[in-house]
């Protein structure tokens, strides 16, 4: 049964992860044919959809996790899917940019559905194991990204192309769909999972390790705030936050650098974004258990950031194809900071207060990808411009490695003075 949840959390972020890499390869299309604009000009817009979505993770992050940790996991994950499905419909029919700004804000109030996956293989895995568990959980977001952005890519394309061998029947019916065919496979993956989840899911969370719910902390400032008593764990929260505003760089302007530093087109897009998502399983699944009994949390963090610093430094200066698929491994083996990082934080806290721990660290992420967008995508169209004195499509990178190098001292200093201690020792209070 334990690892039948385990599975479920998993398939919940891989749906998840479809879901955005359905959109990313059709994005830039879209915002083109409803705006009439430039690349530079519709990468502004695809910024401001992406700050609307994490303003409302942020302000409802501390919320849906307090929820979780007062009635359980379950009916949290069930509504938010089904919420997260009506929005891709809502989504596939908008025929206006202000509706999908609708659109996003809805996904941004039931976006809770990772940091709610986390707080379930939190509850069901032993401490020693938890960066393995929760390495599998995140591999889940990996796995989504190789199925998403090549389902997206290939319905894109033939929604808009409608190839001959297609026949007239299927030519008809993906000509109806458009480049919104990718739109309409989210919604049904959505609600596929909230219907499995529905018949399949048991909660995880005992009623012995539930407590009342606090408006304090289901304040996303006042969550903050609640836990700054707690040893060492701000100083390791700030680094999730800026290392946070570093990987938005990947969402907020890959489909467009691709397109503006070697003019890729839909369907490569879609096949870096597979290849990221290939390498994500490889090393979440297969590398995170191994490194973290080996090196342990902390040192698996300050591998990772060295590989995202050396992948965002090649990709700031990429202006050739071989360059942007060098960059990719490297991109890849960086994401073993992410479950690593979420270990650290649940070993920081005491079993009563994992949903709000996941929820203070997804509302940072949100806060990141509220920042993250402005300074990056602004760069992006500043550098990309018909104006600019110097086109330099890569120059969000530049932004984004500067962060790793501030993240890295940081790290070392908390693994010094404040790395939590191992199974069996006591947890901060």
């Amino acid at each position: 049964m334990r690892a039948r949840m385990i599975w479920f959390a998993f398939f919940v972020v891989v749906i998840d992860a479809m879901g955005i890499g359905l959109l990313m390869p059709v994005l830039p299309d879209i915002l083109e044919e409803l705006t009439g604009g430039s690349i530079s000009q519709t990468a502004k817009v695809a910024m401001w959809l992406t700050v609307v979505y994490a303003g409302m993770q942020f302000l409802f992050g501390p919320l849906i996790g307090n929820l979780s940790d007062r009635f359980g996991r379950r009916p949290v994950l069930l509504i938010s899917i089904f919420a997260l499905g009506l929005d891709y419909i809502f989504l596939a029919i908008a025929p206006t940019v202000l509706l999908l700004f609708v659109g996003r804000i809805i996904a941004g109030i039931a976006g809770a559905t990772q940091s709610t996956a986390m707080a379930v293989a939190a509850d069901l895995s032993d401490e020693d194991k938890r960066a393995q568990t929760m390495g599998l959980v995140f591999a889940g977001f990996g796995l989504g990204f190789i199925i998403g952005p090549a389902l997206g890519g290939l319905l894109g394309w033939l929604g808009t192309e409608q190839p001959d061998f297609l026949g007239p029947q299927l030519q008809a019916f993906f000509g109806q769909l458009g480049n919104r065919a990718p739109m309409y496979l989210a919604a049904l993956l959505s609600l596929a999972n909230f219907a499995f989840g529905f018949f399949v899911f048991k909660e995880t969370l005992p009623q012995k390790n539930r407590r009342p719910f606090s408006l304090i902390r289901a304040n996303p400032l006042g969550a903050l705030l609640a836990i700054r008593h707690l040893r060492g764990i701000f100083l390791l929260l700030t680094v999730v936050f800026l290392f946070g505003i570093a990987q938005v760089v990947y969402p907020a302007v890959w489909s467009f650098f691709a397109r503006a530093a070697v003019g890729w087109n839909v369907g490569e897009v879609g096949l870096s974004l597979t290849l990221v998502g290939i390498g994500f399983v490889v090393v979440q699944a297969g590398m995170i258990g191994p490194l973290t009994r080996r090196f342990g949390e902390g040192r698996v963090v300050l591998i990772g950031m060295g590989f995202n610093l050396a992948a965002f430094t090649l990709l700031t200066f990429a202006r050739t194809d071989w360059v942007i698929w060098a960059g990719i491994p490297l991109s890849a083996m960086g994401v073993m900071v992410g479950p690593a990082t979420s270990a650290l934080l649940s070993r920081s806290v005491d079993e009563t207060r994992q949903g709000e721990v996941q929820g203070i660290s997804a509302s940072l992420n949100a806060i990141a990808y509220f920042v993250g967008p402005i300074i990056l995508t602004n760069t992006f169209a500043t550098f990309t411009s018909a104006d600019t004195l110097v086109f330099w499509p890569g120059a969000p990178f530049a932004i984004a490695a500067l962060l790793v190098v501030i993240c890295v001292p940081l790290m070392v200093v908390f693994l010094r003075e404040f790395e939590p201690k191992k199974s069996g020792e006591d947890k901060a209070d």
